[in-house]
């Protein structure tokens, strides 16, 4: 949360004070590699922000590969809520949202293996 607080005085000495406080979530999934098996993996990041595959209404901060890490960093919409047991899930869940967000690392690990495939092989 960003608190910003804010004195201002007037020219008689009477003293105003405002405070703002916004909320800003973000959820950050990371993988660790083995570099080594996936040697394509970071020019693949690059470019594969559009293999990735999240709920509507949330939005793509980043995704970076540094070293042995794989990481997607994302802004969950406004309003979502965590699945609760035995009720119909919010749309979207955290639970939802979070397990995109897996699915996606793996589609671009596996989008980096094909991509090294296809350079040996050549």
């Amino acid at each position: 949360m960003r608190v910003r607080h804010v004195v201002k005085y007037s020219a008689s000495g009477k003293r105003k004070s405002k405070t703002k406080r916004k909320a800003k979530l973000s959820i950050v999934v990371q993988l660790k590699v083995k570099p080594d098996r996936y040697p394509a993996l970071s020019h693949v990041v690059d470019g594969s922000k559009g293999a990735v595959q999240i709920p509507p209404g949330c939005v793509v901060l980043g995704l970076k590969s540094n070293g042995p890490t794989l990481s997607l960093k994302v802004e969950p919409p406004e309003y979502w809520d965590a699945e609760v047991p035995g009720e119909p899930a919010a749309d979207p869940s955290g639970a939802n949202i979070i397990a995109m967000m897996m699915l996606s690392l793996y589609q671009v690990l596996t989008l980096a293996k094909t991509i090294d495939k296809g350079q040996k092989s050549a």
